[in-house]
């Protein structure tokens, strides 16, 4: 089973072209992800992964409206011990967020199995569509970015649906972007998908990745500890 070993803070850069998160401690031979939501300006060009990272599932935006909102999921296995970075860019002007979260458990080489992406817009809720693991057991991570041309969002539902875990959200928000990060553990090959709803008629990109499981795992981040350190606390 994959475990959640750690996470950076919510990054955001607002009203930008870019954004670079980064992450330290990473153990050598473990799953590092990044996961990025944008509020692209007049653009819904899929984002692409910074140099030395690959893409696992890039949403393509809504195909209308001010600001088009798309959701990344970008990826390395088997990373070298030590700091990860990247800087994803997009067009001037843009809403930004993005967290980068270290796994252990999974496989260390073609770990990346099925992926899908979704958009649309002036709509309540929205989902990944279909993505299946061919691995028995497997992690699943899902991302989604909301918000309307307003630059808000309303009661975005956290975590995804169903049998997800939250790794973060901006959930109700008028300053940055909404988005939902979150991630499951499964246990058989089956077709994988992830759903949100919201109160505000909105555009989403969604995006979902699975990884294959290696079988092994690390420690387990108890739940509570995990919500602390979510909150900054611990």
């Amino acid at each position: 089973m994959a475990t959640l070993v750690q996470q950076t803070a919510e990054l955001f850069a607002d009203n930008a072209a870019s954004i670079a998160p980064s992450i330290t401690g990473v153990t050598a031979g473990n799953l590092v992800v990044m996961l990025v939501a944008c509020s692209q300006n007049t653009s819904n060009t899929a984002l692409t992964a910074p140099a030395g990272w690959s893409t696992a599932a890039s949403a393509t935006g809504p195909g209308s409206g001010n600001f088009r909102q798309c959701a990344a999921i970008f990826y390395k296995e088997n990373a070298a011990s030590g700091s990860h970075s990247g800087t994803v860019t997009g067009n001037t002007g843009s809403y930004w967020a993005a967290i980068i979260v270290e796994f252990s458990g999974t496989k260390t080489s073609g770990s990346l199995e099925g992926t899908n992406t979704n958009s649309g817009n002036g709509v309540t809720t929205g989902s990944t569509n279909s993505a299946s693991n061919t691995t028995a057991n497997a992690l699943v991570v899902a991302a989604i970015c909301c918000s309307n041309d307003a630059g808000t969002m309303l009661g975005l539902s956290s975590p995804a649906s169903s049998g997800y875990t939250n790794i973060d959200g901006e959930l109700t928000d008028s300053l940055h972007t909404g988005y939902q990060f979150s991630y499951k553990n499964v246990t058989s090959a089956a077709s994988q998908s992830g759903s949100w709803a919201w109160a505000n008629n909105s555009g989403f990109g969604a995006a979902i990745a699975n990884f294959g499981d290696a079988g092994g795992g690390g420690t387990a981040v108890p739940v509570f500890l995990h919500n602390l350190q979510q909150q900054g606390i611990a």
